[in-house]
């Protein structure tokens, strides 16, 4: 096995696990052993399991990011040429569908948001700055494109909501995926959620909360 597989063996394995069990019930031994490689492949690929885990974040936020900051650039150069304010709803759509689109995918990258949801909300610092660090361009981007937006809405009052943002995208992006695999149960009866129309309804909610109303 070359060194580029090995790597990437790890990074599956840590990954199902991480997802799985949660990053400290998960041992270095459950890695090596779904692996199939030694503690030693480990340290030398990635030095500890904190350095393991940043790696297995940063191979799936990392192209969402970069997806999230096309769909913002080409609506701020859109709103310039049209001599108009970036529109609200277009940023917030930049923030949710390209995770909506993995998600639809139902593999592998498609389950990652459960890690990235337990890794932003973990009451370890450390692990909170992973997520902290691998998000930070693109929440100072997007916070400056909703203060031009908005500019009669607070700075301050924009990064707050802006938290809220994340933290209620996290969460919907949890539910979404365990309601469009599973059937919901209402008052009215079981039904199977479509995975456009909860889209739909987080966009909306978002934006109302962004903007204040």
């Amino acid at each position: 096995m070359s060194s580029k597989d090995t790597k990437q063996q790890i990074l599956d394995a840590a990954e199902s696990l991480f997802i799985e069990n949660g990053f400290h019930t998960t041992g270095v031994r459950h890695i090596t052993e779904l692996a199939g490689v030694n503690t030693a492949a480990i340290n030398y690929h990635f030095g500890s399991k904190e350095k393991l885990l940043k790696a297995v974040v940063a191979r799936r936020v990392n192209p969402l990011n970069r997806e999230r900051l096309d769909m913002l650039d080409r609506e701020l150069a859109s709103a310039d040429q049209e001599g108009r304010m970036p529109d609200v709803e277009a940023l917030i759509r930049a923030l949710v569908q390209p995770m909506v689109a993995h998600l639809a995918k139902n593999d592998a990258a498609g389950r990652f948001h459960l890690l990235a949801a337990r890794v932003a909300t973990d009451p370890d610092k450390k692990l909170k700055q992973i997520f902290h660090t691998l998000m930070e361009t693109v929440i100072v981007r997007f916070s400056d494109a909703f203060q031009k937006s908005m500019p009669q809405v607070n700075p301050q009052a924009v990064s707050v909501r802006m938290v809220f943002c994340i933290g209620s995208v996290l969460h919907a992006i949890h539910y979404i995926s365990e309601t469009h695999q599973n059937d919901c149960l209402l008052s009215e009866g079981r039904y199977r959620p479509d995975l456009d129309q909860m889209t739909e309804h987080l966009i909306r909610f978002l934006v109302r909360g962004m903007e204040g109303r």
